[in-house]
């Protein structure tokens, strides 16, 4: 794994920390291919329940490094969409992994770093030039906490998202996003088959039998 992009497993929470705080977790390059392998890893390993995506130092994200993108001036229209489509992979994976992503940004998210952020299934918060309660009100963010107790607030979402059931946290992740754009009726129909298919999981029948047993 490139030390672009730092993981720790622990409690079912894959912490996945953007590592160049020196640029203020600039994303190049390499970075976008450390964010997909560690995409692949969450997706393949049971043992991650829920990815926490945060920034290394004072600041989630700055967007994308200026250096490559005043590089890119001097490359083909050709190169250039496939760069664009090399980190737009990394949207369409966040959206595909049926395990939940949930984005820690405390300091600044800025351009791009802004939309790895909104990205994610989650966005925990504390706020910088956009204060987190005006990007709350703005749909940006999930929740607003205090700098003085971010850490251990953040830190209980993602324990309450690693202790639930992964095939319910799937299907819930799955219908939202699919619900989107969806008349009503279709809506109506795609919550039915989702319904039945998530009562033949293994979660819910010991859910239902431990439920029973109280």
């Amino acid at each position: 794994m490139s030390d672009r992009v730092l993981t720790v497993l622990e409690g079912g929470i894959l912490t996945a920390t953007l590592n160049r705080p020196e640029k203020r977790n600039a994303i190049d390059s390499p970075m976008i291919e450390a964010l997909l392998a560690m995409l692949e890893r969450a997706d393949l390993d049971a043992g991650v329940r829920v990815i926490a995506l945060r920034g290394a130092g004072t600041d989630f994200c700055a967007g994308m490094d200026l250096s490559e993108l005043l590089a890119s001036a001097d490359r083909t229209v050709a190169e250039n969409r496939q760069a664009a489509l090399q980190f737009a992979e990394i949207f369409l994976r966040m959206r595909r992994l049926p395990k939940p992503i949930a984005a820690l940004v405390h300091g600044r998210a800025l351009a791009g770093g802004c939309g790895l952020a909104t990205a994610c299934d989650l966005v925990l918060a504390t706020g910088r030039i956009v204060t987190a309660s005006e990007a709350a009100g703005l749909g940006l963010v999930s929740r607003v906490y205090e700098d003085s107790d971010f850490a251990e607030q953040a830190g209980e979402v993602l324990r309450g998202l690693a202790a639930t059931s992964p095939s319910a946290l799937a299907f819930t992740k799955q219908q939202f996003y699919q619900l989107d754009g969806l008349r009503f009726e279709d809506a109506i129909r795609l919550g039915a088959d989702v319904n039945a298919v998530s009562r033949t999981t293994p979660d819910f029948r010991a859910a239902l039998q431990a439920f029973l047993r109280k």
